[in-house]
């Protein structure tokens, strides 16, 4: 199995192999080729594309790493499935209520009841679990043992 030479960005792609790995590959009969988008190789030498995962997206061929999502949006899907990882669209704006705060977020947007109707929320302006605020400006204040 000639593999050596693979670039970052492509993965050694044989028809003799098994699906998913590079066993049972026989010498030149394979060639390196570029990830497709929603794929990535980050290393040199025999190795294959593989795809992005939650939270991130590739929407290049021949890509070296995969993209995080921006910040208020989040990507779920985990499945590997290509399609769902191959272009920015792919990362869900956070829906009303929720908010992003970090970039890659591969779960669900996180609840938040004060961003009202705004969508792609970054940030929660409310307290935490088991506070509460008197105005806007106020300090976040704990509840009193109970309440």
């Amino acid at each position: 199995m000639a593999t050596s030479g693979c670039p970052r960005g492509q993965g050694f792609v044989s028809p003799s192999s098994r699906p998913d790995t590079l066993d049972g590959a026989t010498e030149n009969d394979g060639a390196c080729t570029a990830c497709v988008p929603g794929q990535y190789s980050a290393t040199e030498g025999p190795s294959m594309c593989i795809p992005c995962g939650a939270g991130t997206f590739s929407n290049a061929s021949g890509s070296t790493v995969c993209t995080k999502c921006p910040l208020g949006r989040s990507l779920v899907d985990g499945s590997g499935n290509l399609e769902s990882h191959d272009a920015e669209d792919d990362c869900e704006v956070c829906p009303k209520l929720s908010f992003g705060p970090v970039a890659g977020l591969g779960e669900p947007c996180f609840p938040c009841l004060t961003t009202g109707d705004v969508e792609g929320s970054t940030q929660c302006t409310g307290c935490g679990p088991g506070q509460y605020k008197i105005d806007d400006q106020g300090n976040c204040e704990d509840c009193a043992e109970g309440k």
